[in-house]
């Protein structure tokens, strides 16, 4: 885990950080379009479904989606892990989160899957120069 996570209540202060540079940089829709791919290829209903995420508060956005995965951990595992290995984060990454109980675990696993999210537009970027997910 790494030390902003620890510092980061629930995973709220990267997880904005990384909304709030999508939203700057013109790809909070790009990221929001990644996100609902990567739900629909593990097979799962998107979250925020047709809301105007770009309208929305991104402490709402983190909210919605932190929600639904309390629920993905509470209630089915396996589609959990089915979306984690859809979105490719690392299982060592969200196999070591020592949380306190499930709420803290949701916002941390949020936060990871907003910053792989992240990552995966910001190298498409970078490499091919379109930052089409």
């Amino acid at each position: 885990m790494s030390e902003n996570s620890k510092t980061s209540p629930e995973g709220l202060e990267d997880a904005l950080n990384i909304l709030e540079k999508a939203r700057e940089s013109g790809m909070l829709q790009r990221l929001m379009e990644q996100l609902r791919k990567d739900y629909e290829r593990a097979g799962l209903h998107y979250p925020l479904g047709e809301r105007m995420v770009t309208e929305m508060d991104l402490s709402e956005v983190f909210s919605v989606l932190k929600e639904h995965m309390y629920r993905l951990l509470m209630e089915s595992f396996d589609q959990h892990l089915t979306l984690m290995y859809a979105m490719d984060v690392p299982e060592r990454d969200f196999s070591s989160i020592e949380p306190a109980d499930a709420v803290d675990a949701a916002g941390h696993l949020t936060r990871m899957v907003l910053n792989r999210e992240w990552q995966k537009l910001q190298l498409r970027k970078r490499f091919d120069g379109a930052g089409e997910a």
